[in-house]
């Protein structure tokens, strides 16, 4: 949103992060100031097409409950709560979806040029190529007519995301290709609650238990109902292989996880009976709703009912609640977000702050709300942020550097260095 509208009002392209999403950075143009409502509504209409499109996939795949596996995935917890903000996860499954969906109807090019504009909206789409080359392939067709396949696939693919990426290449260089996530490597707790709880909730995660379990049962045997299972498990078990080990190498966020969901539905689809199908759907489904675990941080974690239970895990305080699920826990956790930026943003027009603000993750909802208010008088205050050479510039300068909660651990772990509580101090926030 902020960088569409810098990119409106100087004329000169500006992705929101590196390396980029140009496919979505180029709607938001098309409307550069709407609302959040706009913005999310968008969203949400991507997120519909990809279940739309998983739908007609399985349906294609004659799974006959196939409407119960396109509603799992639209309630798995991570992908319902990322249908509601404008973070590419639910724009770049929907072209991912749309793309398998024409790759098994056998329309090459035209799942290639979904699957490049899917890499528009996030590059890490990318991936899906080789399990995508695996699927075009078939044995009953000569050697050829595969080739030939493949190299419409892969170029048709090649080509879109190269006509998407042309201004980025242009604006930035080659040097594009980068990432902003440049923090200490988190410790396992946290890389397996967000891979896991994080992706499918408590409740989500004991339906794939369950359906682990009876596949483990029936050793590892297809069901018969699905024509080609056995394709679609490799395909499948090739996605997870992908993105596991390119989560792995940056476990920052669970919305990773996201293009992982579709396939972990596929495959309970090639392995359960109609029955277990359906009951590890349901659990799916209700996953949003009940026994959410998150944190109790009073910023940035979530609202807890009186029933919940609190415990520590890797030095952060986080509660168990039977009766708040994870999209009741996203709801409030946005609401005291929006809290703290108006405090923050409180102490500057009240005069009672004058300094350079380090504000890391806060960073993105301060611009935007200052703009919309008309005050970008104070935009110069917050930075991301910012190392060891600049804090000192800045204070050569006369300015006095300021912090907001945690954000001079996260600065000294983004710029590599141990300065940030010896030169700044925290920023003072009106109650």
């Amino acid at each position: 949103m902020l960088a569409a509208q810098n990119t409106a009002e100087s004329g000169r392209y500006e992705v929101s992060r590196l390396p980029g999403h140009p496919l979505q950075e180029f709607v938001y143009l098309l409307n550069p100031y709407g609302s959040y409502f706009y913005y999310n509504l968008l969203s949400a209409a991507f997120s519909t097409l990809a279940v739309l499109f998983f739908a007609l996939l399985l349906r294609r795949m004659a799974v006959r409950h196939y409407l119960a596996g396109a509603l799992a995935l639209a309630f798995t917890p991570v992908f319902y709560t990322s249908s509601t903000y404008t973070i590419d996860y639910a724009w770049s499954l929907a072209f991912v979806m749309a793309s398998l969906y024409c790759l098994a109807e056998r329309k090459i090019v035209l799942a290639g040029i979904l699957l490049g504009m899917a890499v528009g909206c996030r590059i890490t789409s990318a991936a899906m190529l080789l399990p995508f080359l695996l699927l075009a392939y078939e044995r009953s067709l000569p050697l050829r007519k595969n080739l030939a396949a493949g190299v419409l696939l892969a170029g048709s693919a090649a080509l879109t995301a190269l006509l998407l990426f042309i201004p980025i290449l242009h604006r930035y260089g080659p040097g594009f290709f980068m990432y902003y996530d440049q923090f200490d490597y988190p410790p396992f707790a946290k890389i397996a609650y967000k891979a896991t709880l994080g992706v499918f909730g408590l409740v989500g995660m004991l339906g794939l238990a369950y359906g682990a379990a009876l596949i483990v049962r029936n050793r590892f045997r297809p069901a018969e109902e699905v024509p080609a299972a056995k394709k679609w498990i490799r395909v499948s078990l090739l996605v997870f292989l992908l993105y596991i080990i390119a989560y792995l190498r940056l476990p920052q966020k669970s919305g990773y996880m996201i293009p992982l969901i579709p396939f972990a539905i596929i495959l309970l689809a090639c392995f359960l009976g109609g029955r277990q199908f359906r009951i590890a759907c349901f659990m799916l489904i209700l996953s949003p709703f009940i026994l959410g675990i998150n944190l109790t941080d009073p910023l940035r974690g979530s609202r807890h009912s009186p029933l919940a239970a609190r415990f520590t895990v890797s030095g952060q305080e986080i509660f168990f609640d039977p009766l708040t699920g994870p999209v009741a826990a996203e709801y409030s956790k946005r609401w005291r977000k929006l809290e703290f930026t108006d405090k923050v943003i409180a102490a500057f027009t009240s005069g009672s702050e004058k300094c350079i603000v380090i504000s890391g993750w806060w960073y993105n909802e301060i611009a935007v709300k200052l703009k919309q208010r008309g005050l970008d008088a104070y935009a110069g205050n917050f930075v991301f942020y910012i190392n060891k050479g600049q804090i000192d510039s800045l204070r050569s300068a006369g300015h006095e550097i300021c912090y907001l909660p945690e954000q001079d651990i996260y600065n000294d772990q983004y710029s590599k260095m141990n300065y940030t509580a010896r030169s700044a101090r925290p920023l003072r926030i009106p109650e």
